[in-house]
């Protein structure tokens, strides 16, 4: 297929421009540092002296290597954003790329009725009223598009809280005879919490996954319109050789001044970064979990997810299973694509930073147990950097202390 060639010329064309601007900037950078070149040391005025003044003579060249070492690092991070973000620049205003996923399609085909799709809902505790008013803001959405015969839904609780689960399956009544969803409609509770969230999905791909080409997976916070729906299905039915195709999702729905301001900066940055990653990854690119269609087949063969073996903290069930499974699906040789010009896909955002910082810990805790993934044997290149990407989100952080930690200690030494 031709735009793997592509992708490999455009990451090429990354890794290029990244490197330069890293090894100018880094030039620059040791230009106005105080301590130009070791060539100023004496060895032998060092050794006739005593080891704390020869410690203290060579203590700010240490100091500064280090700094320069940190600020290529870090450097080298933000050209990668920056790169990535002008890239989804000129992608927006140029306007479609011919090797986008979605540029296979028309979008007015009639669906294949061979391939039947799942709507699936993994939910745990989650706020009832909340989860049934999007799904069925969803579903009345295909309804809409005439298409709804080729799509069912299931429902897929881990909810352990009693009051909460016998509020699900009332709500699951009530949605099912409102929308005369008999049939098409479904519910189902686990008792046994295997694995979270990829393990409820596993256990619906052995019990219903034969019954279905594709599966949709939904947040408990999604809603997507019907349009959005079905141009994922026809993306899957004209491009036989994609796994995964996972849609843009806007920021909606929030009322805290703290989630306002967030999705705010979601909207206007983020459609940059999706059409920036398109650029750089094409079909070898990121899935996020929800909002994304998946081949059931494929997934069901190649992407079951063992627990890392050990003990601690990094061992156990995966928790950031969702670059992973996608890193999966390309090694067995199956595309994953952004539809990041698919408009009607939504989900929210934590409504304040407490909820905030609770999903960064458990996401950062994921993306670090990833990384043990790093050196496994097929994975491709372009999914072993996002590893390593999904670690220095995290990392860059006490990189960036450190850096200016050396920073003033020069000052100080």
């Amino acid at each position: 297929e031709k735009w793997r060639h592509v992708g490999s010329i455009r990451r090429y064309i990354l890794l290029i421009l990244t490197i330069f601007q890293t090894v100018v900037a880094t030039w620059y950078m040791k230009s106005i540092l105080p301590y130009q070149g070791w060539t100023l040391l004496d060895p032998m005025e060092m050794i006739n002296q005593n080891w704390q003044q020869s410690v203290m003579q060579i203590l700010p060249y240490l100091l500064q290597t280090g700094i320069l070492f940190l600020f290529a690092i870090l450097f080298c991070w933000v050209s990668a954003g920056f790169w990535t973000a002008l890239m989804g620049f000129l992608q927006l205003l140029i306007g479609r790329d011919k090797y986008s996923i979605s540029y296979s399609t028309v979008g007015d085909e009639p669906l294949n009725p061979e391939h039947r799709t799942a709507l699936i809902m993994p939910i745990c505790n989650e706020d009832v009223e909340r989860v049934y008013a999007g799904l069925r803001a969803t579903w009345e959405s295909v309804v809409r598009t005439g298409n709804a015969e080729h799509f069912d839904v299931y429902i897929l609780s881990d909810s352990y809280d009693a009051d909460i689960a016998i509020a699900e399956q009332k709500a699951w009544m009530e949605l099912v005879r409102d929308v005369g969803g008999a049939g098409k409609i479904f519910y189902r509770r686990r008792r046994r919490r295997v694995k979270r969230k990829s393990g409820n999905i596993d256990d619906f791909c052995r019990r219903w996954g034969s019954n279905y080409s594709y599966m949709v997976v939904l947040d408990a916070d999604s809603v997507m319109s019907g349009e959005c729906l079905t141009g994922l299905v026809r993306m899957m039915d004209a491009n036989p050789n994609a796994g995964i195709i996972q849609s843009s999702p806007k920021a909606s729905g929030m009322d805290t001044l703290y989630a306002r301001c967030q999705q705010f900066a979601t909207r206007v940055y983020g459609p940059l970064f999706t059409a920036g990653l398109h650029f750089w990854q094409l079909g070898e690119s990121h899935y996020w979990g929800h909002n994304a269609i998946i081949r059931v087949k494929p997934f069901i063969e190649h992407c079951a997810l063992a627990p890392l073996p050990g003990e601690g903290s990094f061992a156990g069930s995966i928790m950031s299973h969702d670059f992973v499974e996608a890193a999966l699906m390309r090694r067995a040789g199956w595309g994953v694509w952004i539809a990041y010009d698919l408009p009607g896909s939504y989900e929210e955002l934590p409504p304040n930073l407490l909820d905030e910082l609770k999903r960064d810990r458990r996401w950062c805790h994921g993306n670090l147990m990833n990384f043990r993934l790093f050196l496994v044997k097929g994975m491709h290149p372009v999914h072993r950097a996002v590893f390593l990407t999904g670690v220095m989100s995290y990392l860059s952080a006490p990189l960036w202390f450190m850096f200016l930690a050396l920073s003033t200690a020069l000052q100080v030494v």
